[in-house]
């Protein structure tokens, strides 16, 4: 258990600041499974690292594509057969078949069966709160990152999904407060603070936030969000000139105002690849001009996530969320 804590911790080190998974978690869980074949939480701690690893490094990753996919299951196959219960391994195996039927209504019993049996774990927190995103539930959604916030304190994705679904309920003052938070744990990245002043109309306390990014193309697109949203045009399209200079493309930075072919220019090609990842952008506000597009409608369609799809699905978290 105590290697899996310390893999856990290098994973949550790896979404920041890179690839820390291919040289820790993969040796560490591997280790553990050659020792137990049968023990569980390495088991899926590795289905989910593979699923990870393989959306942000794609052909580059351990186990790309396909051959991911039936790595996953097999491993997710086999803790079930030791342990039927085991919740984080059925919150898995529903988006595992997610991804493999695109059926969105089946994942929800399976959601709701993991939380009943685990509402405490990180993980299965995780895939829940992606199940109410992809429903468009954002009360249950915010219930889920606030547990998630609770249980793991330091958990960056964590604290900045909660700044970001209170910012989306009204609640301006604690959005900040859990924004600050991550900040003193990782002050490299002010995202969060930038849409919190944003959502204040506090122009230019944004914009100090946005100087402050440590990563340079982040604070780029910070730099061009806040000019957008003040109204500060000429700074907009520096920001994107400089965009095109330093990355020869400026896609991302032209759909923050509204630009619906640079956001297919930028998104329809991967999403039509990866089509189980399409409720990520379902829901987000900036991406309401898109909805006209009748690209948006096929990709909905190819996701499984229409209005007819979603219609009638009901989401139970259990008592005490």
């Amino acid at each position: 258990r105590h290697l899996l804590i310390v893999a856990g911790d290098d994973k949550e080190r790896a979404a920041n600041d890179g690839n820390v998974e291919a040289e820790c978690c993969y040796p560490v869980s591997g280790s553990l499974i050659e020792r137990d074949p049968d023990y569980v939480p390495a088991l899926t701690y590795l289905a989910n690292v593979i699923f990870y690893e393989r959306g942000n490094f794609g052909d580059d990753s351990a186990y790309p594509g396909e051959m991911g996919e039936r790595k996953i299951q097999e491993l997710l196959d086999r803790a079930l057969a030791v342990d039927p219960n085991s919740a984080s391994a059925i919150a898995q195996k529903a988006w595992s078949n997610y991804r493999q039927n695109l059926d969105i209504k089946a994942v929800g019993p399976m959601i709701e069966k993991a939380l009943r049996l685990a509402p405490n774990d990180v993980l299965v927190l995780q895939y829940a709160m992606g199940f109410a995103l992809y429903i468009g539930d954002f009360e249950s959604k915010l219930a889920l990152d606030k547990r998630s916030a609770e249980v793991d304190p330091t958990c960056l994705n964590c604290l900045s999904r909660y700044s970001k679904g209170l910012l989306r309920a009204g609640d301006l003052d604690e959005a900040e407060s859990v924004a600050r938070r991550r900040d003193m744990l990782a002050p490299g990245g002010k995202i969060d603070l930038v849409l919190v002043y944003l959502a204040r109309k506090d122009y230019a306390k944004a914009r100090e936030y946005a100087e402050q990014t440590e990563h340079e193309e982040e604070r780029l697109y910070n730099r061009a969000l806040v000019a957008f949203q003040s109204g500060d045009l000429t700074a907009f399209e520096e920001a994107k000139s400089e965009a095109r200079e330093m990355f020869g493309d400026d896609a991302t930075f032209r759909a923050i105002s509204g630009d619906s072919d640079a956001w297919f220019e930028d998104n329809y090609d991967f999403y039509k690849e990866n089509i189980h990842y399409f409720g990520m952008e379902l829901w987000r506000d900036y991406n309401t001009p898109m909805h006209d597009d009748p690209r948006w409608d096929e990709l909905r369609e190819m996701a499984g996530l229409t209005d007819a799809d979603i219609a009638g699905i009901t989401f139970k978290l259990p008592d005490g969320f």
